[in-house]
């Protein structure tokens, strides 16, 4: 049989919905992931800190002994003072912001990568996916990978302190859930996107992560240096860590910071994922040019 009559076709089977397309890239990417056994002790290693704060959590209403301490005396009294929130924004959002920091250090920079140095770029938009749901299905991998052990059992606490506080603390103070969700997307999201564009135009792995660790340590010294020589926040606008404690503070409903005003802080985040997102979409192409 010649080979003329093998000629292409074109498919006739059934069609994935363009909706679920992404979380085809995101269940390969997510398989593939989790196929490094040492990722998977340090990602299971990442629900420690959730396990430590229930035990704190029990030991604050149930052990008579701690009564005398600062911080856990009293806790319905402390309720009204704001004082409630400020602990369990420390003991929720504050390690939630950094397990995801360090899962997206690890995993975000090789994400994009691989497939942008081997030239697999041409082959994956060449089928029924466009570019933003190729991106948005590794991005999804980013987000659930953060979200399964920070916002997740950050929920489970809130709801164990519901549990042993008085009558109605959760309706009362619905900000709690709330603000945490929405930090640690907006948190996710923001260090995701970042990470994907490193990923796009560092195509060495290693390189990439150094450049996003970089990015954010380098940064955040010569905000904290010029904030310390000049004596005024706008040091605080290159420090991500300085913005999301701004953000994450006002939607959980803690104490206020005085680091920078909320308005810029949300400016910050806005702008460096804006940037991220207008470098990712200019780095992932359909064709390459080789000259």
């Amino acid at each position: 049989m010649s080979l003329r009559e093998h000629g292409f076709r074109t498919y006739a089977g059934p069609w994935t919905r363009r909706i679920t397309r992404p979380l085809i890239v995101t269940r390969y990417t997510l398989s593939t992931v989790f196929s490094s056994r040492l990722f998977t002790i340090f990602y299971v290693a990442c629900f420690l800190p959730p396990c430590l704060f229930l035990i704190t959590i029990y030991l604050r209403y149930k052990v008579d002994f701690l009564s005398g301490f600062v911080g856990f005396r009293d806790p319905d009294a402390l309720i009204g003072a704001g004082l409630l929130d400020d602990w369990l924004y420390y003991g929720i959002v504050e390690p939630s912001v950094w397990v995801a920091f360090l899962i997206v250090l690890v995993r975000g920079p090789a994400l994009l990568a691989p497939d942008l140095k081997d030239n697999a770029m041409p082959l994956y938009l060449s089928r029924p996916l466009t570019k933003p749901q190729y991106l948005l299905g590794k991005l999804l991998v980013l987000l659930w990978l953060t979200g399964a052990v920070t916002w997740i059992p950050g929920l489970l606490l809130v709801f164990v302190n519901a549990y042993y506080a008085e009558d109605g603390w959760l309706l009362n103070n619905l900000s709690v859930p709330l603000g945490l969700v929405a930090t640690c997307l907006v948190w996710s999201g923001c260090l995701s996107i970042i990470a994907l564009a490193l990923s796009a135009c560092v195509r060495w792995r290693p390189a990439a992560t150094l450049g996003f660790l970089g990015l954010f340590v380098i940064g955040s010294a010569i905000g904290n240096l010029f904030r310390a020589t000049s004596g005024d926040w706008y040091g605080s606008l290159i420090i991500p860590w300085d913005a999301i404690e701004v953000v994450g503070r006002n939607l959980f409903g803690a104490k206020a910071s005085d680091l920078m005003p909320l308005p810029w802080a949300w400016g910050t985040l806005a702008a460096a994922t804006a940037l991220a997102l207008w470098v990712l979409l200019r780095r992932i192409r359909a064709f390459e040019i080789v000259r």
